[in-house]
């Protein structure tokens, strides 16, 4: 599928970026980072956000976002200063802005559709049904609710006794895009003192 906004070009099956008919080389992770937006193009994307789905599971540091999303900027023509077709707004996020066509698969060019909303994934949540039923009526109706569980996992001392260890997690859970802070907060172990046996 190719993109098109303003003199640019996004291939994203071919993994290649084009500005005013010349190939612009760009390192894989911004590309990675350019795509993202503009597949939420009209949405602003939190700074957390990014650096979860683009950089997964590896400890990255805000400047290192920051430092992509100058040379994602470099790259299309914009700067920090303009914001024709990537935004900052201060202190959340970023927002691709630039308008966006796309090919179909008859290669015909159409206005491509921004998208919107939150996505939902569902684990498996063995024997919770009606506490699962109650979160989702309640997510209807609020946009904002916090959780949260005592998970407890037991581990052998010796044949006779066994120890319970148990921790606090919290989850917020956003309904809207807009105004919904860090996703997941953890609380740190309760840590009880130690018993004399």
């Amino acid at each position: 599928m190719v993109l098109r906004f303003a003199d640019c070009e996004l291939d994203l099956d071919r993994v290649v970026l084009r500005r005013a008919g010349d190939e612009v080389r760009i390192e894989p992770q911004a590309f990675d980072l350019l795509a993202y937006l503009v597949a939420r193009r009209g949405t602003m994307v939190r700074k957390e956000q990014l650096l979860d789905d683009v950089w997964g599971d590896r400890f990255v540091s805000e400047s290192a976002l920051t430092t992509r999303i100058k040379a994602v900027r470099q790259a299309v023509g914009d700067n920090g200063n303009r914001q024709a077709i990537i935004r900052t707004v201060h202190g959340k996020g970023y927002e691709f802005v630039a308008a966006v066509e796309s090919d179909d698969a008859d290669g015909v060019a159409s206005p491509a559709a921004p998208v919107t909303g939150l996505g939902i994934a569902l684990a498996p949540l063995i024997g919770r049904d009606a506490q699962l039923a109650d979160l989702i009526a309640a997510l209807s109706h609020h946009r904002l609710i916090t959780l949260s569980v005592r998970a407890a996992s037991a581990r052998r001392r010796s044949r006779s006794s066994s120890r319970v260890r148990s921790r606090r997690t919290t989850r917020t859970v956003c309904t809207s895009s807009s105004s919904c802070g860090s996703s997941t907060r953890k609380r740190p172990p309760r840590r009880s003192p130690p018993r004399s046996t």
